[in-house]
């Protein structure tokens, strides 16, 4: 992200690094590019909090730019991380004070296609405990420079501003530094990592990887007829041009057979022969790492997925009640997935994504009453958006 920064000419932020991370020679180069290191918890210790919340509000207070992770560490599964709201409170409460200028939250998305410390996220998932970050297993990792680990993306979100918030809950204008915090600026610290966290989705980045895990992780057996991946594939991209889930969202432009020949470069897919015929496979040992990128565009499927699931259940059903268990469902995967739309708006969406089935000739709408399409190819592709939910619905509960 500095270097992005950098390179558009603006200001590098200082950046808030994990104290684990301040290793021999590495701490010093982390602290030149504008790295500060702060403890993973503050818990028992009022000194340290006092004396780092005097250094952000110096920091506020001179207009620095300030870079920081709100989900607090690395995700391991793919999906966001709820959010922890230390720093958060300190910059809102710092800005309280008075001396800064009024402050913008960027919300950042990353989209990797391959990620070097794949393998140890593998093993924490498995119950295997975080190994210590330590000069060794940096030096050990260099190794990897030399493979191929395809593009970074990085998007930016809509800014959120801070002001309408604290105004829209009422919070002080002024906070002496020595106050107990409002209640109205607490909701305001909730509401703001709400919003970022939002728009950090609506920045989704749909690469190669992203689209083609998506698809091999919801087959039997992690493979495909290749014959059936481009049609899948074709079916997600089609949803996502059609039913764009934000205007801030990229969709990476390689034809279906392009995305396939990509992830066999980056060695995450792999041809095989099957009854005469080619299929796509997933690698062995990256079943894991897939799931990890797969996750990271779920948001954008995880509705119409939930439609599909319960009209395929039903198969026949009123709209009246499929508007009734799709409430019930929405505020659950709003807050799993960090969906940008309100009760209201969702309802909205419901109404698009039947639209969008109507036309696609999934489902039909007569008289208040929805039928499911049960002819082979509009069932099978009915199915495999409903086979998204259905897994990730287990999974979550």
């Amino acid at each position: 992200l500095s270097y992005v920064i950098f390179k558009r000419g603006l200001m590098v932020p200082h950046i808030a690094a994990g104290i684990n991370l301040n290793l021999p020679v590495v701490g010093q180069l982390m602290r030149g590019a504008g790295a500060y290191f702060i403890r993973r918890s503050f818990n028992g210790n009022a000194l340290y909090t006092s004396v780092f919340k005097e250094y952000i509000h110096s920091l506020l207070s001179r207009n620095t730019p300030l870079e920081y992770f709100i989900e607090g560490g690395r995700s391991r599964t793919g999906l966001l991380l709820q959010p922890k709201k230390g720093m958060l409170a300190m910059t809102i409460q710092s800005h309280l004070r008075g001396n800064s200028k009024p402050i913008a939250f960027i919300p950042t998305y990353f989209g990797y296609e391959k990620l070097i410390e794949g393998s140890s996220y593998i093993k924490e998932l498995g119950g295997q405990k975080k190994q210590s970050e330590s000069l060794f297993g940096l030096l050990k990792s260099l190794q990897k420079i030399e493979k191929v680990f395809g593009v970074v993306h990085v998007n930016f979100a809509e800014p959120v501003f801070l002001e309408p918030i604290l105004a829209q809950h009422a919070a002080p204008q002024q906070l002496d530094s020595h106050e107990d915090v409002p209640e109205s600026v607490k909701h305001s610290i909730n509401a703001v990592a709400q919003q970022i966290m939002q728009n950090i989705n609506k920045a989704v980045v749909i690469n190669p990887v992203d689209l083609l895990a998506l698809v091999l992780l919801n087959a039997p057996t992690f493979e495909l007829a290749e014959r059936e991946v481009l049609q899948r594939l074709e079916q997600y991209r089609h949803y996502l041009q059609h039913q764009q889930y934000d205007a801030r969202m990229k969709i990476i432009q390689l034809s279906n057979i392009e995305i396939i020949q990509y992830c066999i470069k980056l060695k995450q897919v792999e041809f095989i022969e099957h009854d005469n015929e080619r299929w796509v496979k997933v690698c062995d040992h990256q079943v894991g790492l897939l799931k990890y990128f797969s996750n990271n565009i779920l948001h954008t499927f995880i509705l119409p997925a939930c439609v599909a699931a319960l009209l395929k259940a039903e198969k026949n059903m009123t709209l009246t009640d499929l508007s009734t268990q799709f409430n019930l469902s929405y505020p659950a995967l709003a807050q799993q997935f960090f969906l940008k739309w309100d009760d209201n708006q969702a309802q909205q969406q419901l109404d698009a994504i039947l639209d969008y089935f109507v036309e696609q000739q999934l489902v039909q709408i007569q008289d208040k009453h929805i039928t499911v399409n049960t002819a082979d190819d509009q069932y099978r592709r009915l199915s495999t958006l409903a086979h998204l939910y259905e897994v990730n619905a287990v999974e979550a509960s």
